[in-house]
């Protein structure tokens, strides 16, 4: 919040405050970074008029002119609004889409087949994917691109980029990776062989597997990560079964590089908790950088943990010379964020050949989600998509070979001797039979979609059963976080560099927004509420600041009568270890939190019946400070903020609109799908709360993760333990009132691996048990 200081007017309150900090913690098990650079305490605020915040120039762009601007809570209304805008298109318009999902699912392929449809009226189309994510549908997109050039006249395309390609840094890893050591005797990862794996890094055989490795790892393909590793791993485990050097490296090298293939081949979770926070032990990836020795090593090994750095941003926008529209929000392009009920497999026609007619209607989750549908004039939106089009450092067209992948790639089984395709292979049919499936149970019909299935009240039929979210006088604004906050031909930047207050010189104006919109609020004259509303929460540790100061602290924020947090249970994600960590985090604000300021909801389990056969899980990402709200793809969690580019709209001076939504959290959300505090973090002491989610994180994470490992159960869960109590640590010294506590967070620069494992219990893990991670 406020920053000018006044050392002779602080009070005893605001001293104790005053602190520098030199803390970063960062996991690579949450899809988060949490950092706490230098720290300066945010100052009681005055009272002013709320949105007063300059959003125009400082933070995004400003949408002229809105018009029919809705908020589409239901999944349907949500795909049916981006059908909306692509029909709309005609020819001479732009559409331009840029997702971390296009799925080939029914649901997805119908929007493609709409996308085909309209560059044959003379549409220009692109599309920018996620690369990490999606390459492995590299040859479905090729489908979509050619059924759109296919007998078209009309001067329209599809065309398809992907985002955060391997970077040279990468390459060059991975060419010193799978270049085995030609020196006879040697150890394979002694100073001799890695000057000789240096020298002929470059030649032809290590150009050769090192694309193998590359499209096995987007790929997700073991044929190629085999091929490609196979002689450095032979090596690793000669040198270990040999009497020369140092037996134990050079097994945990060998075991090491099996684990590197099941956490990024395989996409095991164990094996990627494994790989990440047992580094010093289990990351070859890592020494393999290090001992490169090339001048460079920071620079690389800074690719390597920003690998997965995603496009999380989601849009669909239709530019013409009357104007402009787009729907933005959370919702990805796939079945399970655009259909409330998924019919059971059963319950239709297999129309595709048996070895296609994969369950891709089933889901384990039908997200509950929210997206924004919005007319505006002018092109502002479209200019800021093109900065991430033309960024040729991380955006590439599929076809660009310098990408040091081959997505046609077929290599021989070693079983069988016969030729495979690397990437699954999408023919020419593909597109129309899904797209024949979804019509078998949805109809289409002048942007009309019914849904085949019944689902609960907050699903079932269409958008009359929850209140028209129609937005008022409102200004309207496009936020991003991008990776090139200087425009197409600027170097990419990493995250925030560390730097307090450095989020929008790194392009991080989502949260810098949120920052300001909070201290906005707190100087309102007339009671308001923050909401935050979001699917993913370990907040940003400067975010976490200064919203621990407003709701504890209420002479700092007296504009604020109440904060509501609302969020998944531990039971509700697939990714419910952010939920554990969560709790630790938030539980001192919770404790400090005056009666009546502060409500905490989780949502909560649906039972599965056959009227409501699909799990629920919130995927929302919407954030209400006052009068104004925020909906886009942004997750309240350090990853949104210091990896992933993200996107939404910022709608100021809506209090109607904000009326509205809050009434349908509690007329319909918080009765029918979430609970206040449902773990009793409140009611409970940390240590007991901590015992009952290491015993869930025991029972329900590492069990599945890791299968019957004692050793990797133990140093696990001593670490998982170890960073909730270093979470909640950190969130209570930034709590006021604690003296000063400066010294204190100096000494926690960060958490320490607490692993147990050696070595030598690393090289004993048999393959079997590697197998499990």
């Amino acid at each position: 919040m406020g920053h000018e200081k006044n050392n002779n007017t602080a009070s005893p309150t605001q001293l104790s405050r005053k602190r520098r900090c030199a803390l970063k913690l960062s996991t690579a098990l949450l899809p988060a970074a949490i950092a706490l650079g230098a720290c300066v305490a945010p100052e009681p605020v005055g009272s002013s008029d709320q949105n007063a915040v300059e959003v125009e120039g400082n933070y995004g762009v400003a949408l002229p002119g809105a018009t029919d601007a809705r908020l589409l809570p239901l999944n349907e209304d949500g795909l049916e609004a981006k059908l909306q805008v692509i029909d709309n298109a005609q020819a001479g318009d732009t559409l331009d889409l840029t997702y971390y999902l296009f799925s080939e699912d029914e649901s997805s392929a119908f929007l493609a087949s709409r996308l085909i449809a309209a560059a044959k009226r003379g549409v220009q189309v692109r599309v920018v994917v996620d690369f990490m994510t999606n390459f492995a549908r590299h040859h479905y997109y090729q489908w979509i691109t050619y059924a759109a050039d296919s007998n078209n006249t009309s001067g329209g395309s599809v065309a398809f980029r992907y985002y955060n390609t391997p970077s040279q840094n990468i390459r060059d890893d991975v060419r010193f990776l799978v270049t085995p050591c030609s020196i006879p005797g040697e150890l394979i990862n002694g100073e001799a062989c890695n000057e000789d794996r240096r020298a002929h890094q470059n030649d032809q055989a290590s150009f050769q597997k090192a694309t193998w490795f590359l499209t096995g790892l987007y790929g997700k393909n073991q044929l190629a990560m085999q091929a490609a590793l196979g002689d450095v791993v032979a090596q690793f485990e000669e040198a270990a079964a040999s009497s020369e050097g140092n037996t134990v490296e050079n097994a945990a090298m060998a075991q090491g590089l099996k684990l590197l293939f099941n956490a990024k081949v395989k996409n095991s979770f164990g094996a990627q908790i494994a790989l990440f926070f047992l580094a010093d032990t289990l990351a070859p990836l890592s020494e393999a950088v290090d001992s490169l020795n090339l001048g460079a090593a920071f620079q690389h090994r800074e690719d390597w943990q920003h690998i997965s750095d995603f496009t999380h941003q989601k849009l669909t926008l239709r530019t013409s010379p009357n104007g402009s529209e787009m729907v933005a929000g959370g919702r990805n392009l796939e079945n399970s964020y655009h259909l409330s009920e998924l019919p059971p497999t059963g319950s239709y026609s297999l129309i595709l050949e048996p070895e296609i007619a994969r369950s891709s209607w089933e889901s384990k989750y039908s997200f509950l989600d929210m997206d924004v549908h919005l007319e505006f004039q002018g092109d502002s939106v479209r200019q800021r998509y093109d900065r991430l089009w033309n960024f040729s450092e991380m955006v590439k067209e599929p076809h660009d070979f310098d990408l040091g992948v081959n997505p046609g790639l077929q290599l021989p089984n070693p079983e069988t001797g016969e030729m495979e395709r690397v990437l699954d292979y999408y023919g020419p049919d593909y597109l129309d039979m899904a797209t024949a499936r979804f019509l078998e149970h949805y109809s289409y019909d002048n942007g009309v979609l019914n849904a085949y299935v019944p689902g609960p009240a907050l699903s079932r039929g269409r958008a009359g059963q929850l209140p028209q979210m129609q937005a008022d006088g409102a200004g309207y604004f496009y936020i991003e976080n991008v990776p090139n906050p200087g425009g197409p031909n600027s170097s990419r930047v990493f995250g925030t560099g560390g730097v307090w207050d450095g989020e929008q010189q790194a392009g991080k104006n989502i949260h810098a927004l949120w920052l300001a919109a909070l201290d906005d609020v707190c100087r309102s004259e007339s009671p308001k509420e923050v909401v935050i509303h979001n699917a993913y929460l370990i907040l940003p540790t400067r975010f976490q600041q200064a919203l621990q100061e407003a709701v504890t602290s209420p002479d700092s924020c007296p504009g604020v009568s109440k904060f509501v947090v609302i969020t998944n249970s531990r039971e509700s994600t697939d990714l419910n270890v952010i939920n554990i960590f969560n709790e630790s985090y938030i539980k001192p604000m919770i404790d400090r939190a005056p009666a009546g300021r502060l409500d905490y909801f989780e949502y909560t389990t649906n039972e599965l019946t056959a009227a409501n056969p699909v799990s629920r899980s919130l995927h929302t990402k919407v954030m209400i400070f006052g009068d104004d709200l925020f909906v886009g793809s942004a997750n309240a969690d350090g990853r949104s903020k210091f990896m992933d580019a993200n996107n939404g709209v910022y709608i100021q001076n809506a209090p109607q609109l904000v009326n509205t939504y809050k009434q349908w959290i509690s007329s319909t959300v918080l009765v029918e799908l979430a609970a206040r505090d449902p773990h009793g973090i409140q009611a409970t002491a940390h240590e007991a709360l901590l015992d009952d989610n290491m015993a869930f994180f025991k029972n329900q994470i590492l069990d599945r993760w890791v299968g019957d490992n004692p050793a990797l159960h133990g140093a696990l869960g001593v670490w998982a333990r170890e960073l909730a109590t270093q979470l909640y640590q950190v969130s209570d010294i930034v709590l006021p009132g604690d003296g000063d506590d400066g010294a204190k967070i100096d000494t926690m620069v960060g958490v320490e691996d607490p692993s147990d494992l050696t070595n030598q219990e690393v090289m004993e893990m048999t393959d079997e048990q590697l197998q499990l991670l």
